[in-house]
C-alpha cells in the first residue's frame, strides 16, 4: 500500500524556504530609530551610521544596523532629536557602507529651534520604493528642519512608481530644507516627486532608464526648487510643475541658476499643471545672461473660477540681469488662467519663442484670460513669427516696461481684446505693426510710446491721466473710432510738434472719431491746446504751435511800439 509521505530532503528544503520568507517578512517591516549617540542621550556623537549602539529596532528590543544591498530589504530609518539641552541637536552621521532603505525620516520634536541632519561619506544611500503602485514616501522631514545629503543618493522604485521627497513645510515661520550636494541617480524609470519647503539640487542628476523619460514632479503650494546643478543631467528627463496651492503665496517655484546645467531642450518639456483658484507655478532664471531653450506648456483644468490659476515665467536675478527664453510657450485650450511674463526690477526678460495656444477666450469677468506683464523690470517680445495666444486682455502693471519687437508678425496676438497699461508702466514699439486693429488700447495711468514706429490699434480708452509719446520722427498712430470709449483724466501728448496739417494721430476715418468732451481732455506737452478732428479722422491743433505763437507775439509787440514812436516824434516836433 502506498502512503503519503514527504521525502526528508523536501522537508528540509521547505523549511529553508519558509525560514527565508519569515526572515524577509521581518526585514520588510523593520523600523529603526537613531537614538542620538553612543549613550543615546546627547545627540552629538559622530560614531557612524553602522554603530549598532545608535540604532534601536521597533520590532525587537535589540539594536540593529540598517546596512545591506539586498533588494528585499525594506528598512525605515528614523532620526529623532535628543532630550534636555539637546532638544534641537545637529547630527553629522557618516554613511559607513552602501546602504539600502525604504525611507528616511527626520522628525524633530521641536518646531521652534532649527534641527539638522547631515549625512556624509562617499558611500551610496539607496532608497528602494516598495509600493507596487502609487507613491512611496522615501525622504521626509518636518518643520524647521534641514537634511543634507553629502553622499551619493539613488532613487530606485519598482513598477515606475513615485518616489516622494517631502521637505516638511513651506511655512515662513518654520521652513524646512533638503539639500542634495552629491550625485542623484534615478533608476528603473522611477518617477521622482519633490514637494514642500525648499529643495536644493547642488550636485549632479542622472537617469539610467533607456526605455522611458524620467519625470520630475514639483508639487504642492510653497515648494521651491533651486536648480543649482554643477553639470548638465545625463539621461532623459521631463519637468512637471504640479498643482500649486490655494493662495498667491503658495506657488510652486523652480529657480534655474545656470541654464547650461538644466535639461536638454531636445528631450524635455516643462509642463505647468492645473491648480485651484489663485494657484499655479513659477519658473525663474536666476542667473545673469542665461538662455533657456526648453518649451513650456500650461494647463487649464480650472476654468470655472475667476482669474483661475496664475502661471509665471521670467527672470528674477538679484541686483538685475538679462535672461532669454527661446523656447515656445503654449497655453491651454480654455484660457481661464492668468499667465505672467516677469522681470524683476533692474532685469530684462526676452521672449524669442512663439506664444500660442487656446481656441476660445473664456471670459467669466474682466479678470479672466489675462496675459500679465509684471515684475517692475523690462519684458521684450522678440519673436520671429506672430504670437497667437488667446486672452481677453494683455495688462502691463507694477511699473514694468514692455517692448514690442517682433521681427515678423504682431507681438500682441490679434485675439487679445485690449492692451492695458497701468500707472507707472509703459509700452514701447520697437518695430511697426506690433499690434493689430482688433486690439484696443486702454491707458490706465501708463505711457505708450511710438519710438519712431507706426501703429494701428483698436479704440482708445482713457481710464486715468496718461501719456502718448509720438517720438522724434514722422511716425503716426491710428486708432479706430473711439467716440464711444470711456475717457477719464487727461491724455498728454508729447514728442513731435503738432501742426494744423499734421497726420500724426488718427481716430477713425471721419470727424466723428472723438467727442468734443474727449477733445477737451487732450493736452500737448502738459499745456491745454485746442483740438479738432478733420474729415479723415486726423487730430488737428486749433491754436498755433509754440513756434508760431512766438512769431505772433513778436509781431504784436512791433505793432504796439511803432505807433508810440510816431506819436513821440510828432509831440517833440511841436516843442
Amino acid at each position: 500500500m502506498k502512503t503519503n509521505s514527504v521525502h526528508p530532503l523536501c522537508r528540509i528544503a521547505l523549511g529553508i524556504i519558509i525560514g527565508i520568507l519569515i526572515n524577509f517578512n521581518i526585514q520588510a517591516q523593520v523600523t529603526l530609530t537613531w537614538n542620538g549617540g553612543a549613550t543615546g542621550t546627547d545627540g552629538q556623537s559622530d560614531t557612524g551610521w553602522n554603530n549598532t549602539g545608535n540604532w534601536i529596532s521597533s520590532n525587537t528590543a535589540s539594536a540593529s544596523t540598517p546596512t545591506g544591498a539586498s533588494s528585499s530589504l525594506s528598512v525605515s530609518a528614523y532620526f529623532t532629536p535628543g532630550t534636555g539641552a539637546y532638544a534641537a541637536p545637529t547630527y553629522a552621521v557618516p554613511i559607513d557602507s552602501n546602504t539600502v532603505l525604504s525611507a528616511l525620516y527626520f522628525n524633530p520634536t521641536s518646531t521652534t529651534n532649527p534641527t539638522s541632519l547631515t549625512l556624509t561619506g562617499s558611500n551610496t544611500l539607496t532608497f528602494l520604493g516598495y509600493a507596487s503602485t502609487g507613491t512611496s514616501t522615501v525622504i521626509s522631514t518636518k518643520a524647521n528642519s534641514t537634511i543634507t545629503f553629502n553622499n551619493p543618493v539613488i532613487f530606485n522604485s519598482v513598477n515606475n512608481t513615485i518616489a516622494d521627497v517631502v521637505s516638511g513645510t513651506s511655512s515662513t515661520t518654520a521652513p524646512s530644507t533638503i539639500n542634495f550636494n552629491g550625485a542623484i541617480t534615478v533608476t528603473n524609470g522611477t518617477l521622482l516627486k519633490l514637494q514642500n519647503g525648499i529643495i536644493n539640487l547642488n550636485g549632479t542628476l542622472n537617469a539610467t532608464s533607456t526605455t522611458r523619460t524620467t519625470s520630475i514632479t514639483l508639487a504642492n503650494g510653497g515648494t521651491v526648487i533651486n536648480w543649482n546643478l554643477t553639470a548638465a543631467p545625463t539621461g532623459s528627463f521631463s519637468i512637471n510643475l504640479g498643482s500649486g496651492g490655494t493662495t498667491p503665496t503658495s506657488f510652486v517655484t523652480l529657480n534655474i541658476a545656470n541654464t547650461s546645467t538644466f535639461l536638454s531642450a531636445s528631450t524635455a518639456t516643462i509642463s505647468q499643471g492645473a491648480g485651484s483658484s489663485n494657484s499655479g507655478s513659477k519658473v525663474f532664471l536666476t542667473g545673469n545672461k542665461q538662455t533657456l531653450a526648453n518649451a513650456f506648456t500650461t494647463s487649464d483644468a480650472n476654468t470655472s473660477t475667476n482669474g483661475s490659476s496664475l502661471y509665471v515665467i521670467g527672470v528674477n536675478v538679484t541686483g538685475g540681469g538679462i535672461g532669454t527664453f527661446s523656447g515656445n510657450l503654449t497655453t491651454g485650450t480654455a484660457n481661464a488662467s492668468t499667465r505672467a511674463l516677469y522681470a524683476n526690477s533692474g532685469s530684462t526678460a526676452i521672449f524669442t519663442g512663439k506664444i500660442s495656444g487656446g481656441s476660445t477666450v473664456v471670459t467669466y469677468t474682466s479678470n479672466s484670460s489675462i496675459l500679465l506683464i509684471d515684475g517692475g523690470g523690462s519684458v521684450i517680445l522678440n519673436g520671429s513669427t506672430a504670437n497667437t495666444f488667446y486672452a481677453s486682455r494683455v495688462e502691463v502693471t507694477n511699473s514694468t516696461a514692455l517692448y514690442l519687437a517682433n521681427t515678423s508678425g504682431a507681438a500682441i496676438s490679434a485675439s487679445a481684446a485690449s492692451l492695458v497699461i497701468d500707472n507707472g508702466a509703459s509700452v514701447t514699439l520697437s518695430g511697426s505693426n506690433q499690434i493689430t486693429t482688433s486690439t484696443g488700447l486702454t491707458l490706465n495711468g501708463g505711457t505708450f510710446s511710438l519710438n519712431g514706429y507706426n501703429g494701428s490699434l483698436g479704440a482708445l480708452t482713457l481710464s486715468a491721466s496718461s501719456t502718448l509719446v509720438l517720438g522724434t520722427t514722422g511716425n503716426s498712430i491710428s486708432f479706430l473710432d473711439s467716440s464711444s470709449s470711456t475717457w477719464t483724466g487727461t491724455l498728454n501728448i508729447t514728442g513731435l510738434a503738432l501742426s494744423t496739417n499734421s497726420t500724426l494721430i488718427r481716430f477713425g476715418t471721419s470727424d466723428l472719431g472723438l467727442t468734443s468732451s474727449q477733445l477737451s481732455d487732450i493736452s500737448y506737452n502738459g499745456s491745454s491746446t485746442g483740438f479738432t478732428i478733420d474729415s479723415n479722422g486726423w487730430l488737428v491743433a486749433t491754436v498755433p504751435e509754440p513756434s508760431t505763437l512766438c512769431l505772433m507775439v513778436a509781431a504784436t509787440l512791433i505793432l504796439f511800439f511803432l505807433p508810440k514812436r510816431r506819436f513821440l516824434r510828432m509831440a517833440c516836433s511841436k516843442i
